[in-house]
């Protein structure tokens, strides 16, 4: 069950402890004056990191600076539990973000199995929602995807090299060649 409405430091005990598996605090989090210490206040709360609450930050990662960097911290969490959570969150985001996109790539990598897996479908997630080559054609995007391939599964090479078949004619050669010429080589 999510609880939704009016959560903030001063009552997420009592929600996880009335058995709720999440809790919306986008307003508690968003209107804060400094959101990132009033996120970090409800994740530091005992209950909340003893049953895994994580914060859902969904509706502003990606639209808003500040939550959008918070997510991104998140990702360099020593809680093994918080990077995991993390990463699905940006794999249920429904757009392509290229900063939280070129945050998660890194995490494919991870010491961890399951946040490794967790990063790879968020990748191919995340690719899928590319609709617009504005978001994607500039070599640093490009880097990010060619970062990707090593790390990510067959299914991760198979969404790049749909991307690349479905926005080819729009890319610039330079790119367009640099995302092939990987492919065909890895």
């Amino acid at each position: 069950a999510v609880a939704i409405g009016g959560i903030d430091a001063s009552n997420i005990a009592q929600v996880v402890a009335a058995g709720a598996d999440a809790a919306a605090v986008i307003s508690a989090v968003c209107a804060a004056a400094d959101p990132r210490a009033a996120a970090q206040e409800l994740a530091a709360a005992p209950p909340v990191r003893r049953k895994n609450i994580f914060l859902i930050l969904e509706l502003q990662a990606g639209t808003d600076a500040e939550v959008t960097a918070l997510v991104l911290s998140l990702l360099s969490s020593a809680d093994e539990d918080l990077r995991l959570q993390t990463v699905e969150l940006i794999g249920r985001l429904p757009h392509f973000d290229r900063k939280l996109f070129s945050g998660v790539v890194p995490m494919a990598s991870d010491s961890s199995a399951a946040v490794r897996q967790a990063a790879d479908r968020s990748i191919r997630l995340q690719i899928s929602l590319i609709q617009d080559t504005a978001e994607i054609d500039d070599p640093a995007t490009i880097d990010q995807l060619v970062t990707a391939l090593p790390r990510g599964s067959n299914e991760t090479r198979g969404a790049i090299s749909t991307l690349l078949q479905r926005m080819a004619p729009q890319l610039s050669a330079a790119n367009c060649a640099n995302l092939s010429g990987y492919l065909e080589t890895n």
